[in-house]
């Protein structure tokens, strides 16, 4: 199923925030889920005969210097009619739109003509480039108002078209796909987009709530990749309490696979702090004295894990301390 229809924004739209780069390329990295990610939001008659065994992703970055903290990219080399087509995601960081997207796309598709001729052919025999098909994936913030023309950007363009480059990418602006049809697409970029457009616990928390049944009828291993994205981008930076709500939900709301999924996420969320902990406690220590040191990471932890809601018996066992010490820092902390 591809998703042709979408919403224009209106003049309350309110786009996405930002979300770390890492996410969409732990989902994208994976040959499925990029084709997947093809044959649902691109509508073009080549996107069909696009099979998994013939993509490979290519382990390089094009991002010019200036550009890597607002940007990141990804380029697959599709077999098709014969033909090696390079397909170059360019997935977009910033806040504002900027004009010159079209300009940066063209270089970002020189240096891949560069490295293709000199590194893959060797710069031997006749001449020849394959074709590369720019995308850009938008999640920032506002309308994208940039032209998607590289010809409208010159000046004269009209008049001398048929000698003047020219080339058109295309646009992905995650939050302007309407959440219905989102969730009707049932697959895992359908439900990755449709969780991006949710800000704030309370809408990430009724945006679980609907997606839940559509993870509940997913393959095992999208669940798990969608539960690892969650973890990285949805989940990471909430507060304690927060995280406990989001698997409260889950608990009553998921399946056993997406209860399970995102159970371990929280208990990775317990690990982490535990390992912070014991590191700051470490580093106490060389002041305090080794044992004095690893007794208050060992407490840190514990508190963190307190926090969270976890019972006091879970929190001996994870900090490793007497269920007495855990009952006595939970006294501490007034809970």
């Amino acid at each position: 199923m591809s998703l042709a229809l979408v919403r224009e924004p209106g003049q309350d739209y309110d786009a996405p925030g930002h979300k770390h780069d890492t996410g969409y390329k732990y989902l994208l990295s994976r040959k499925a889920t990029f084709v997947q990610f093809l044959r649902t939001f691109i509508a073009a008659d080549w996107v069909k005969d696009v099979d998994v065994e013939d993509v490979t992703l290519i382990p390089r970055s094009f991002i010019l210097q200036d550009f890597r903290h607002q940007e990141a990219d990804m380029v697959y080399k599709l077999r098709l009619a014969g033909q090696d087509v390079y397909f170059y995601l360019l997935l977009e960081l910033q806040s504002t739109v900027d004009s010159m997207m079209p300009f940066r796309l063209l270089m970002y598709m020189v240096e891949i003509w560069r490295h293709y001729w000199f590194n893959e052919v060797g710069g031997k025999g006749s001449f020849s480039l394959p074709v590369i098909v720019p995308c850009v994936l938008y999640n920032g913030k506002g309308n994208w108002t940039a032209g998607t023309s590289f010809g409208r950007c010159q000046a004269g363009f009209a008049l001398f078209k048929k000698h003047a480059l020219d080339f058109n990418y295309i646009l992905i602006d995650v939050n302007r796909y309407d959440k219905e049809q989102l969730l009707a697409l049932g697959n895992l970029m359908g439900s990755v987009f449709y969780m991006e457009q949710c800000r704030g616990i309370d809408e990430v928390l009724q945006g679980l709530s609907q997606l839940a049944a559509v993870l509940d009828r997913m393959p095992e291993e999208e669940v798990q990749r969608f539960s690892a994205w969650a973890g990285k981008v949805v989940i990471k930076g909430m507060s304690d309490q927060q995280r406990q709500k989001v698997l409260d939900l889950i608990r009553r709301k998921g399946g056993k696979t997406l209860i399970t999924n995102f159970e371990r996420i929280i208990q990775e969320t317990w690990r982490k702090y535990r390992i912070e902990g014991m590191a700051q406690g470490r580093a106490e220590g060389l002041a305090l004295g080794r044992e004095e040191g690893i007794l208050e990471g060992k407490k840190l932890t514990a508190r963190n894990a307190l926090r969270m809601g976890l019972a006091p018996e879970q929190v001996a066992r994870l900090a490793e301390l007497s269920l007495a010490e855990v009952l006595q820092l939970r006294e501490e902390l007034g809970n």
